[in-house]
């Protein structure tokens, strides 16, 4: 199972393309890409990382959400229409980097608003997004988090009742600990379709550190996994949970000795 890291465990520290560049200089097997910004959906940004990306394969490529996704559920077809352009975008950066995966948030909940999600809407939206996918060769991964619909096992297989296209999973454990369900009952819900993992560690006060440096037992979540799971682990922090980035390659690489 490859271990990797996401530059966006470098967001605030570095630009992406240098957050890449750092891991291809640092002997990084596998990253995800991060989007940060409208400037990073060009085509001409994908060239940038492409010339950063050296030896690492780039497994997945992910975006920040606020910026266009939610639009891509839009009823307005003119909101849609112009997000999709940009979804497009990011697709062919991912192609060009050699992506398997693309990772989706999905819409945001916004705290003050009760929201029931209509799944046969979405599951008729996520199989355009999934088949428009499919053109640049990469898979649509929904991701659990805890500020969007999917913030709830069984989302998923109310989802893909409505699904006419294969649609698969990025499970990340600090979202499931947000959301206050256990990562096995997001495994479940996932239904064997998880292509991409994002890791983190806690303490024992449950403060988000980095891997290696906590008491989450990954050993319980490989085996939680399967021996059948092919995806990619990616260790995804936030900024605070370290001061250099080279501490970022010292848990990555204590990481790989947990999962050998």
């Amino acid at each position: 199972m490859t271990i990797g890291i996401s530059t966006a465990s470098l967001y605030g520290k570095l630009y992406t393309e240098d957050a890449l560049r750092f891991f291809a200089r640092n002997n990084v097997a596998c990253a995800e890409v991060f989007l940060a910004s409208f400037s990073e959906y060009t085509p001409a940004f994908g060239e940038t990382l492409a010339r950063a990306q050296g030896d690492v394969e780039v497994y997945s490529i992910h975006t920040l959400n606020s910026q266009f996704e939610p639009q891509l559920f839009s009823r307005s077809a003119r909101q849609k229409d112009d997000a999709m352009v940009i979804y497009r975008q990011a697709l062919q950066i991912g192609k060009r980097l050699g992506a398997r995966v693309y990772v989706l948030h999905g819409p945001q909940q916004l705290k003050y608003t009760k929201y029931v999600t209509d799944y046969a809407f979405y599951g008729q939206r996520t199989s355009e997004l999934a088949e428009i996918a499919q053109e640049y060769g990469i898979m649509l991964t929904w991701e659990n988090v805890h500020w969007t619909h999917y913030n709830h096992p069984f989302f998923m297989r109310a989802l893909r009742e409505y699904c006419r296209a294969p649609v698969y999973n990025t499970l990340d454990i600090k979202q499931a600990a947000q959301s206050g369900v256990t990562v096995n009952e997001y495994i479940e819900d996932m239904a064997g379709q998880i292509k991409n993992v994002h890791v983190v560690d806690f303490d024992e006060n449950g403060h988000l550190v980095l891997p290696g440096r906590g008491q989450y037992d990954y050993r319980a979540l490989k085996h939680a996994l399967g021996s059948s799971y092919d995806g990619r682990v990616m260790v995804e922090v936030y900024d605070g949970c370290y001061q250099k980035p080279e501490e970022i390659l010292e848990s990555y690489r204590r990481l790989q000795e947990v999962w050998e």
